[in-house]
């Protein structure tokens, strides 16, 4: 059965709080894969009320060291200027770890 956009304004709590654990498992899983368990540990996740949707809200803490982003064999450093993310290059990365962490 093809669970369609129109179909969730109209299911029962029981089927949305399915899919919510689904998205949350889905989650749980990319980011263990992809960064590491360690970094699951700094995110907290709830669901919201935006606008009658659910919405999943991910809040981040700080770390204490550097977090990686795996990509294959590859590995990427990112950090949040103002509104967006940006990716470092190896010098950059080395400079920006040497003064936060």
């Amino acid at each position: 059965m093809a669970i369609l956009p129109q179909d969730l304004e109209k299911s029962s709590g029981v089927l949305l709080t399915s899919l919510g654990l689904t998205l949350s498992l889905h989650l749980v899983n990319l980011v263990n894969s992809r960064m590491g368990p360690h970094a699951m540990t700094r995110l907290h996740l709830r669901f919201d009320d935006y606008e009658d949707h659910d919405v999943l809200v991910v809040e981040a803490d700080r770390t204490v060291s550097p977090i990686f982003v795996r990509d294959g064999n590859d590995e990427h450093f990112y950090i949040r200027t103002g509104p967006a993310t940006s990716a470092l290059s190896g010098s950059q990365t080395q400079d920006y770890i040497r003064e936060r962490f």
